[in-house]
C-alpha cells in the first residue's frame, strides 16, 4: 500500500470552521470526483490550534491521506489529476480555501510500533 500525504494550509481570511465546513462540503467532493476511481482511501485530519496560537500562524491546518494499492494506481490518479480539465477544476477551488504556498505532498514510509500497556498505576 502506498500512502500519500497532503499537507495544507487554510487562507488566512477563513476561520477554522469556514475552512472545515467547506472543505467538507466542497472541495472534498471535487477530490473524490477525481480520486474515487483509484485510492482505497482518502482522510481529512484537521489540527487543532495550540493554545495560546493564533490559526493563521499554524503552518498547517489539515493533513489529507490517500492509500493507493499500487504505484500504477497513485500514477493514474495523478495523470487524471493533471489533466487540464481537472485542474482547472481544481485550481479555482483551492484559490478559495488555501494559502498560496500553503500546499506540501509527500509519499510516506510507515512504520508502527507495538506498545504494550504498562500496567503500573
Amino acid at each position: 500500500m502506498i500512502k500519500q500525504l497532503v499537507l495544507l494550509k487554510k487562507r488566512d481570511d477563513l476561520t477554522v470552521e469556514a475552512f472545515r465546513t467547506y472543505y467538507e462540503t466542497h472541495h472534498r467532493l471535487i477530490g473524490e470526483k477525481y480520486l474515487n476511481a483509484h485510492v482505497a482511501r482518502y482522510v481529512r485530519r484537521y489540527l487543532e490550534t495550540p493554545p495560546g496560537m493564533a490559526a493563521e500562524a499554524m503552518p498547517y491546518h489539515v493533513v489529507t491521506e490517500m492509500w493507493f494499492e499500487s504505484e500504477a494506481k497513485r500514477d493514474a490518479c495523478y495523470a487524471g489529476l493533471r489533466t487540464p480539465e481537472a485542474q482547472a477544476e481544481i485550481l479555482a477551488d483551492e484559490a478559495k480555501l488555501f494559502a498560496p504556498g500553503g500546499k506540501f505532498t509527500s509519499s510516506v514510509v510507515e512504520i508502527a510500533s507495538t506498545i504494550t500497556p504498562s500496567t503500573d498505576a
